[in-house]
C-alpha cells in the first residue's frame, strides 16, 4: 500500500524533445474500467444500484432494443464481461450470445452501465468519478474528458518516430477515456486494495474471483478487475 519507486523515462514528443516527467499524463485506455468499477461499487454500497438487477429496469437501451435478450444484462455481467456485446460495435450494436452464458471482453457493456449510472444519480460521469474516486484517493491531474490541464500534461503518442494527433475526448467513456499519470494511477490502486470508501463486503466482492476467463488458465474476472493466480500469489490488475 505504498509507492516504492516512481520515475518517468523517455520523451513526451520526439519533435519538441520534451522529456517525460513524474507528472506526465498518458492515455490509460482500458485501465479506465477498474476506476469506473470502483464508482459502481460505491453506488452498490448505497443501494443506488443492485449488481443483479437487469439494467433495462433502470434504463431501456435503444441501441439494442431490437434484441430482447439485452434485458437480461446486469451490472455484474458488465463488470465480468458476460453481456454478449462485442468489445466495440461495427455498425449496429449486436449481441453475440445470451447474456450471462459466456465470457467475452466488452467495452460496450461499460458504456451502457455508464448511462445507467448517470440516470440513477442524475449526475455527470466525470463529476462522479472526480468526487467519488479521484478526490478521496488523492488522485490529481486525471480525467475522462479533455481539459487544459490534461492536454498540457499528456504525452504525445507515436507511430514509430512520428507523432500522432492527441486524443481529446469531449465525452467520458467509462471503458477507455481515462487520462492519468502513472503515479496518480498508483494512488487509485492503493485506494482499491485498502477498500477506501467501500464496505468490507463490497471490497471483497470486487476482488473475488467471479468467473474464469476461457483459454487463460489461472485467470478470472473480479468486478472490473482482472485476477491471476501466479507462483508468487494472486495478482490484481488490468491491461490498457
Amino acid at each position: 500500500s505504498k509507492i516504492v519507486y516512481h520515475r518517468g523515462f523517455g520523451l513526451k514528443n520526439v519533435v519538441t524533445q520534451e522529456p517525460v516527467a513524474d507528472d506526465t499524463v498518458f492515455e490509460a485506455a482500458s485501465m479506465t474500467k477498474p476506476v469506473f468499477a470502483d464508482l459502481v461499487m460505491k453506488l452498490v454500497d448505497r443501494s443506488v444500484i443492485d449488481l443483479d438487477t437487469p439494467l433495462s429496469t433502470y434504463l431501456p437501451y435503444e441501441d439494442i432494443a431490437h434484441d430482447e435478450r439485452y434485458k437480461l444484462i446486469t451490472a455484474r455481467m458488465v463488470l465480468t464481461h458476460r453481456t454478449g456485446f462485442p468489445n466495440w460495435r461495427t455498425g449496429k450494436l449486436e449481441i453475440k450470445f445470451t447474456p450471462g452464458t459466456e465470457v467475452s471482453y466488452s467495452g460496450e457493456g461499460f458504456v451502457y452501465l455508464g448511462k445507467v449510472v448517470e440516470k440513477l444519480t442524475g449526475k455527470k460521469l466525470e463529476d462522479l468519478i472526480q468526487s467519488e474516486v479521484f478526490v478521496p484517493f488523492g488522485v490529481e491531474h486525471a480525467s475522462l474528458i479533455s481539459n487544459d490541464d490534461i492536454d498540457r500534461l499528456t504525452a504525445t503518442g507515436h507511430a514509430g518516430r512520428s507523432p500522432l494527433t492527441k486524443w481529446k475526448p469531449k465525452e467520458p467513456n467509462t471503458a477507455a477515456s481515462l487520462h492519468v499519470s502513472a503515479g496518480n494511477y498508483a494512488k487509485f490502486l492503493i485506494g482499491v486494495v485498502q477498500g477506501k470508501g467501500l464496505s468490507e463486503s463490497a471490497t471483497k466482492e470486487m476482488l473475488r474471483q467471479q468467473v474464469k476467463i476461457p483459454d487463460r488458465p489461472g485467470n478470472s474476472w473480479g468486478l472490473g478487475i482482472a485476477i491471476e493466480e501466479t507462483p508468487q500469489g494472486i495478482t490484481y490488475g488490468h491491461g490498457g
